[in-house]
This record gives C-alpha cells, sequence and structure tokens, in this order.
C-alpha cells in the first residue's frame, strides 16, 4: 500500500456497513407498533368451576377485535395453557375451567398482530396474576 492513497477494500466495507445501517433504521421505522392493554381480568367462581373474564383495549381498533387470549396456570414453576378465546368486537373474552380449581397463579396472554403486510404491529400483553391457594 502507498501512503497518500486510499485502501479501496476499506472504503467498501465502511460503504456497505453505512448502507446497512440506513436499511436497519428505515425498516424499523416503517413499523408503526400499538400497544394493547388488559382493562379488566377477573376470576367469577361457582360450584362447576370457574369463568375467566376480561377485556383488551388499544389506540388501534384493529388490535382489539378477534384477538387470540390464551389462559395459563402457573404452579410450582410449571406452566400449563387452560384455554382460550377470541375477542369480540368489544375485546371481551371468556374462558371457563370446569372443576375445582387448582392452586397457583392464573393470568392471560394476547399474542402480537401484525396488518398492512407486517408494516403495523399491535404488541403483545400480559395480564395481571389471579392467586388461588386453598
Amino acid at each position: 500500500m502507498r501512503l497518500g492513497h486510499p485502501n479501496t477494500k476499506l472504503i467498501a466495507a465502511l460503504a456497505a456497513v453505512a448502507l446497512l445501517a440506513i436499511v436497519a433504521t428505515t425498516a424499523w421505522a416503517a413499523t408503526t407498533k400499538y400497544p394493547t392493554i388488559f382493562t379488566e381480568f377477573k376470576l367469577k367462581t361457582s360450584s362447576y368451576g370457574g369463568k375467566f373474564k376480561g377485556e383488551i383495549d388499544s389506540t388501534k381498533s384493529k388490535c382489539v377485535n378477534g384477538r387470540q387470549v390464551k389462559l395459563f396456570r402457573k404452579h410450582n414453576g410449571n406452566q400449563k395453557k387452560l384455554g382460550s378465546d377470541k375477542t369480540d368486537s368489544k375485546g371481551k373474552f371468556s374462558i371457563d375451567i370446569s372443576g375445582k380449581l387448582k392452586n397457583g397463579s392464573y393470568y392471560s396472554k394476547v399474542s402480537k398482530k401484525d396488518f398492512d403486510n407486517g408494516k403495523k404491529v399491535c404488541e403483545d400483553v400480559t395480564s395481571g396474576k389471579i392467586k388461588i391457594s386453598s
């Protein structure tokens, strides 16, 4: 290498890194994220078992209707899916559990949802916990 002459391989590598940074920033900026929140998560018990009811909300209406809600029970480090439901147009859901409710922490999860070819995302969310102990 002669002094005074730029290293073309180094310049090409730096240009490639700069281009990747611009593409990554553009792709990230192109995704609009909408938060999803639980506005309600409660349990109604009966002699037949229990009914977990709740409601989600978002600043984007597409993030409320038809979202998959899964109910889980966690006990002694083990997690088990107990059921699921889809939200209605108001974001409400209901999941019935038959039989005696077991000890543990019960909570629900709503997975993320993409729309407009992935350019918009409804974020995932986990409810608060309802603890059962006899």
